[in-house]
């Protein structure tokens, strides 16, 4: 029997029916933007006096476990920035996405495994099927770099395709840490009122898509021709 890696090249399902992926996420889009208004309503500057009182546990929470619900973890982070500050902020922003990981993982294969599969087949088209040890490290890669489809359902078809915990544990941490510095120096900076450095993690956020992107669809080919090898006389 041939196994098939699932493909990460963005010309899938997700990008003929991208109202899908809008739709699964969008209560997590609703979530934060109504925080956000509520914070710009009461003075930005008086909400985040009120995150530094409060400690770093509640935003650690709210990175934690949002997420694993379709929330997106980047206004968290900027939050993290701003109330936190550099140093409190990437450490904090470290150990929840490290939590929040091994937390998906275990609902991926022990809790909620079955109806994880159901869910992505019947919203995204996805086949999962094993992926070969020789293919897990550029399939983590390239579907965790993945434009479009929201983080949470990346790790959940990560985890949920046979990758072995330590590739699955060490790319999404990796990916995910890296883009969540860019957006915690964004937010002290902004906070700081560096504009400077503000522009600088603009600039290295749109980079980091950038390569990001071009990844994605290179490793979606390789995985497709070493999946489907052309036949020779």
């Amino acid at each position: 029997m041939t196994l098939t890696p699932p493909n990460p090249d963005p010309t899938l399902a997700e990008r003929k029916r991208p109202w899908r992926a809008i739709a699964v996420a969008l209560p997590g889009v609703v979530i934060v933007l109504v925080l956000l208004l509520a914070i710009w309503q009461h003075r930005i500057d008086a909400a985040i006096t009120a995150l530094k009182q409060a400690g770093p546990l509640p935003l650690f929470a709210a990175m934690v476990l949002l997420p694993l619900l379709g929330c997106p973890a980047s206004p968290l982070y900027l939050l993290a920035g701003a109330a936190l500050g550099l140093r409190d902020g990437i450490v904090c922003a470290a150990a929840a996405i490290l939590i929040n990981l091994l937390l998906t993982w275990w609902l991926s294969t022990r809790l909620l495994h079955g109806w994880l599969e159901r869910l992505l087949a019947r919203w995204f088209e996805v086949r999962l099927a094993t992926v070969p040890p020789r293919y897990a490290v550029r399939f983590a890669l390239g579907v965790k770099l993945l434009p479009v489809v929201p983080t949470f359902v990346r790790n959940y078809i990560i985890a949920l395709s046979g990758v072995p915990f330590p590739i699955f544990l060490s790319v999404g941490w990796v990916v995910s840490f890296a883009f969540a510095a860019i957006v915690i120096v964004l937010g002290d900076s902004l906070h700081d009122r560096d504009y400077r450095i503000a522009v600088i993690a603009v600039l290295a956020a749109i980079a980091l898509a950038i390569l990001a992107r071009w990844f994605a669809r290179r490793a979606g080919r390789d995985l497709t021709d070493s999946a489907h090898p052309s036949n020779t006389s």
